[in-house]
């Protein structure tokens, strides 16, 4: 068996999903709003009669950035926080007690804890996301005055440099707009916050990578078996999988599970071979269902 991805961040992966599409689809919509090409249909129950549409849609356009933006970082610490999960995720092996301080409600502490166990050095994305939570903390958070740490504002006004002809990984973004935007309280323009999202995702990405290298494919299996057996009808869906007689098609469930899980499986794989033949009694025992 070969862990692909974590459960955490295939959750993580369907937060996010086309974000930056919806995003894109909502300031269209503004945008019509704003022309006059888009109006209230009679089958929409609710009061609207903006006296300013070019300012009503100006503010709509912020608002949709900031949710965009916000719904983002909320994933990235949904994603973090599911890895605190000692009795799936067991990271004993790193050098600092990891699942513990990814408990802490800070994204920040759990971001930098993370990063520093697997030393994951600088980069673009990581530098990125840093100075996406902040700017979501100022923008939600009531007289929020956060700063960016030095080396992430350097890193991205150093590195993030482009023009329409000599585009970054970003397109044409500028590090130093940004950072101009951020230090004076502005609201983040599309271009940024589509970075954002799209720094969040690879980040995520690099993250799992290193979670996956740290865990033991047996042990993890287990826990998230264990976890699913124990949520509602999860007993009973086990024993139908593992009291199915043929045994092609008893393999052929477990496969999918795990599948759909983020485990990878081959036919003759030990581990699996062990999982797949035992009986329906020794699954609950296994799994510490009876």
């Amino acid at each position: 068996m070969q862990i692909k991805h974590t459960r955490a961040r295939i959750a993580a992966k369907n937060l996010l999903g086309d974000t930056n599409q919806l995003l894109i689809t909502l300031l269209i919509g503004v945008e019509g709003v704003r022309t006059g090409k888009v109006v209230k249909d009679e089958s929409f129950k609710v009061s609207w009669n903006p006296k300013d549409l070019s300012s009503t849609s100006q503010r709509a356009r912020r608002f949709a950035r900031a949710a965009a933006l916000s719904w983002a970082i909320d994933a990235l610490d949904a994603y973090l926080g599911s890895l605190a999960d000692r009795f799936i995720y067991d990271l004993s092996n790193l050098s600092v007690p990891l699942n513990d301080q990814l408990t802490n409600r800070s994204i920040f502490v759990k971001l930098n804890s993370l990063v520093s166990a697997i030393s994951l050095p600088l980069s673009a994305e990581l530098s990125l996301v840093h100075l996406a939570i902040q700017w979501r903390n100022n923008l939600i958070h009531f007289h929020a005055e956060n700063e960016l740490d030095k080396k992430y504002e350097s890193f991205i006004k150093n590195n993030l440099i482009s023009n329409e002809s000599n585009p970054n990984k970003f397109g044409n973004l500028s590090g130093h707009d940004l950072i101009v935007d951020f230090n004076g309280g502005a609201h983040p323009k599309f271009k940024g916050v589509a970075a954002f999202i799209k720094s969040i995702n690879t980040l995520i990405e690099t993250l799992d990578a290193a979670i996956v290298s740290n865990l033991t494919v047996p042990a993890y299996v287990k826990g998230l078996l264990t976890d699913l057996a124990k949520q509602n009808g999860g007993k009973a869906s086990f024993s139908r999988i593992w009291g199915e007689p043929i045994k092609d098609k008893r393999m052929k469930s477990i496969s999918s599970l795990l599948n759909s899980l983020g485990v990878s499986v081959a036919p003759q794989d030990p581990d699996f071979t062990v999982l797949t033949e035992m009986t329906v009694k020794e699954m609950h025992q296994y799994l510490s269902l009876t």
